[in-house]
């Protein structure tokens, strides 16, 4: 019964289309009357019907080229390549010289990205008519495509001479080629015309915005950025580049917003999140740029750069060494190819961690990898010091220094020098340090210092007074100073730099005792070699002051006073 019911039913069916087909071929007359049916239902954008009618005339006249030219185009728009392309071949094996259907198979071939048949179908075109302009603007299409950057400009030149009134995508597409040349000027002409032709042309302004960007002319590239989305106001991409420029002005809340407008309109897309989180991290947040480089990872879990950012988020900003480390193991797991940077950022969080010989194996595979990086030849230097390995610490910045002659690299190798008692080394170093950077104290200081256990008096005393000069309102310069005017026996000029440090020092007197308890006691022996010393006197009165000896302190005001000593406001 099921079987008798199933060859029923497809003998009906089988009657039904061939009814179908019959009521079909019997509607038109001819060819020509199928091909103006199927022309009306493609004006009105019914393809099927269109398709339907153009075969019929094919079945009814199948040398005529027509009916496969116009079936052909309906293809195109369907987005069906390859039946375009195979009813494009029957036009041309019917018409070899059907320059319209030698356009279309070029322009099919181009949608499928190939671009040399392309070329070639939209060159045969040309040929036949040598003022075909959709030929040469589908050809400068292909060219551009295929980088030919040059050919690109020509074929669009000629398409815009060839139409009366040339229009806006032309230009645009124009300056696309020019802009790829390097010809940025000719680039934003033509953009600017096509904006002219159509103020609405958002590609035209994402265009020239672009190349405003390239140019340093960040508000203009605001500008055009903002017109595009006036007229796309759900393009993901406009939000984003207009956020990159605002980054680049370092206008943080802006780069900020336009990055969150961007994430709305396409919430799944990984980078939108990753550069929000390092646009946070300028803006000193933290926590937003925490969740949003974990957003980016959870939505693409192989980003290697999201990764590392958290990492540095963890690490410089919220001191959390541990996830810091384990975020920079998994970048660099991810990483096909990772960079020495990474290993410095990892090494950077075991330096933190007090893990110096973890910290010295990544710095060392950062310089195997750049072996001119001085971020790791530095870190490397710190981390063997702290090891109790001067020696290899001296290496290191001595490797640094023959790459890159800087200040602070030299005083710190300077300051190994004066720990292993290398105390020639040490003032060469400092000496070069200062050439390079003349105003920086702790150079003179530290030079000052080997001087002063060198014996050479003279020389310190130059140093402590540079500082002063540098650092007039730093109280450890006059005390430093101060000490050598008293071991040289220049008492007043001891007494004075005392008095300046009293009075500059707002540390807790009772953590530095001992430095108040030294100033008396050389105070005191100046005023025993010369009694009448007002400005010892008056100096360890402020030091007994600091100490809470007031007795002490008034006593010593008054003799001070008693001997004609006229303290400032300053000093008293």
């Amino acid at each position: 019964m099921r079987a008798s019911a199933s060859r029923k039913a497809a003998f009906w069916a089988g009657v039904l289309v061939v009814a179908c087909l019959s009521a079909g071929a019997a509607k038109f007359k001819s060819a020509a009357e199928a091909v103006e049916e199927g022309d009306k239902a493609q004006a009105e954008g019914k393809f099927d019907a269109a398709l339907s009618a153009y075969t019929e005339a094919i079945r009814l006249d199948p040398k005529d080229p027509l009916a496969y030219n116009r079936r052909a185009a309906v293809h195109f728009e369907q987005g069906k390549l390859n039946q375009a392309i195979t009813d494009y071949n029957s036009v041309l094996r019917l018409d070899p010289k059907d320059a319209g259907a030698y356009f279309g198979r070029g322009r099919a071939f181009a949608e499928k990205k190939k671009f040399d048949i392309a070329v070639a179908n939209l060159t045969h075109a040309i040929q036949l008519d040598p003022k075909y302009a959709l030929g040469y603007e589908w050809r400068a299409a292909a060219h551009l495509a295929n980088g030919d950057f040059d050919k690109a400009v020509a074929d669009y030149s000629e398409a815009i001479r060839l139409v009366e009134k040339p229009d806006s995508e032309m230009y645009c597409n124009r300056g696309i080629s020019y802009g790829k040349k390097g010809e940025r000027d000719k680039a934003l002409d033509d953009y600017s015309e096509a904006i002219r032709l159509d103020p609405k042309n958002s590609k035209a302004y994402r265009c020239r915005a672009y190349l405003f960007f390239e140019k340093g002319f960040f508000d203009r590239a605001i500008a055009d950025y903002s017109a595009a989305i006036q007229h796309v106001r759900n393009n993901a991409e406009l939000f984003h580049d207009r956020a990159m420029v605002y980054g680049v002005q370092g206008k943080w809340n802006e780069t900020v917003a336009d990055l969150t407008e961007a994430m709305r309109i396409q919430p799944n897309v990984a980078i939108f999140y990753y550069k929000k989180g390092r646009a946070e991290c300028e803006r000193g947040k933290s926590d937003n740029a925490v969740a949003d480089f974990s957003e980016a990872i959870r939505l693409d879990p192989k980003c290697a750069n999201a990764y590392c950012s958290r990492g540095y988020v963890y690490g410089a900003m919220k001191k959390e060494y541990d996830n810091a480390v384990t975020d920079f193991t998994e970048a660099i797991r991810l990483s096909e190819n990772p960079d020495a940077s990474m290993y410095c950022l990892r090494g950077r969080a075991y330096l933190e961690m007090s893990n110096w010989d973890k910290a010295i194996t990544d710095f060392t595979e950062a310089l195997r990898l750049d072996p001119k990086n001085l971020h790791a030849l530095c870190s490397r230097a710190y981390a063997y010091d702290k090891k109790g390995k001067p020696n290899k610490a001296i290496a290191d910045y001595s490797g640094a220094i023959r790459l890159y002659p800087n200040a602070n690299v030299l005083k710190r190798r300077a300051t190994l020098y004066s720990a292993t008692s290398e105390w020639d080394k040490a003032i060469a170093d400092f000496t070069e340090s200062l050439q390079l950077n003349p105003e920086d104290v702790d150079s003179y200081l530290n030079r000052a210092s080997i001087y002063e256990v060198n014996g050479e008096s003279g020389k310190a005393l130059a140093d402590y007074s540079e500082a002063i000069r540098l650092a007039p309102d730093c109280a450890n310069n006059y005390w430093m100073r101060g000490h050598i005017y008293s071991m040289r026996k220049e008492y007043d000029k001891a007494a004075t730099d005392y008095a300046a440090a009293i009075r500059l020092d707002t540390r807790d007197p009772k953590v530095f005792w001992r430095m108040y308890d030294r100033v008396i006691a050389e105070l005191t022996e100046a005023i025993r070699l010369d009694p009448k010393n007002a400005a010892a006197y008056h100096t360890r009165g402020l030091a007994h002051q600091k100490k809470g000896e007031n007795d002490k302190a008034k006593a010593d005001f008054a003799k001070a006073k008693e001997l004609g000593y006229k303290p400032d406001d300053a000093t008293e």
